[in-house]
């Protein structure tokens, strides 16, 4: 696609991009130059495509040195996890007509698969490389918010994460001037750190002490009805309570104690919405 040719994936839905699906903003930021530029187009299928009898994989297609793959291989097997299911058969092109018919209320996708108005920033740290909080997070300076919800399983996981939650919290406050009117800190227990309730207390007493006005930690159960799952580890800051849909989300690849040390590599995705 950078080399100037096309790509074209027909799917059975549409792809669920957001911040709920972090690597999906990662992929869509990093695909935005091929999908503006028509190397990339995306097409949703119809309820009633029979993909057994139509070729998973068209090459060349309308062209002489077109090929098709066909598979018996269903649809709800994942094209990108497994490309070409054996057994696999090839054969000639189709004709034009049989193009056309294959494309038969297909729907052509929008190049845009963000929310309208919303912004998608990603930084990339090397192991090694200094930190910079004030660039990754300058959305915040000078800013109040109403809510701000911490979301990281491993925040109170050891002694050296919660030293590290206490900087970044103490840089995030400077950084915004302003503690916010709630501050959330949503962790994972972690029976293996004994001292973990009493971590729990310091940081606790460290926000009320440094004058956050509503702050609380929340340690999610592993096990049982309380069980939650941490699939990522995400910032989200609300400005107006009243709209809480209009937000920032800020993804860490590697959480916070990974994020504030530069031996590790590390990701951050900023969506606002």
């Amino acid at each position: 696609m950078a080399g100037g040719r096309t790509l074209e994936l027909a799917l059975l839905a549409a792809p669920r991009v957001g911040s709920d699906h972090p690597q999906s903003l990662a992929l869509v930021k990093w695909l935005e130059p091929c999908l503006a530029a028509s190397h990339l187009k995306l097409w949703k299928l119809p309820p009633n495509f029979d993909a057994l009898n139509w070729p998973r994989l068209v090459l060349n297609p309308g062209k002489d040195s077109s090929r098709c793959i066909f598979t018996r291989a269903s649809l709800n097997t994942a094209f990108l996890k497994q490309p070409l299911v054996p057994p696999l058969w090839r054969s000639p092109g189709l004709s034009t007509g049989e193009l056309e018919k294959l494309r038969t209320d297909w729907e052509l996708l929008p190049a845009r698969l963000t929310e309208p108005g919303s912004k998608t920033t990603l930084y990339e740290y090397k192991q090694g490389d200094a930190r910079n909080l004030a660039r990754d997070f300058d959305f915040c300076r000078g800013k109040k918010f109403a809510l701000v919800r911490i979301e990281d399983p491993f925040a109170l996981g050891s002694e050296s994460a919660v030293a590290r939650l206490k900087q970044f919290l103490g840089e995030l406050k400077t950084l915004c001037g302003h503690w916010p009117d709630e501050l959330k800190i949503h962790a994972r227990e972690n029976t293996e750190f004994y001292a973990q309730p009493l971590a729990k207390a310091t940081v606790e007493k460290h926000l009320q002490a440094a004058g956050a006005p509503k702050a609380s930690v929340k340690l999610m159960p592993r096990y049982g009805p309380g069980r939650r799952d941490f699939h990522d580890r995400r910032l989200v800051f609300i400005a107006d309570a009243k709209k809480p849909q209009k937000r920032v989300t800020v993804l860490l690849t590697g959480g916070i104690d990974r994020y504030l040390e530069p031996r590790f590599e590390c990701g951050v995705i900023v969506h606002e919405t």
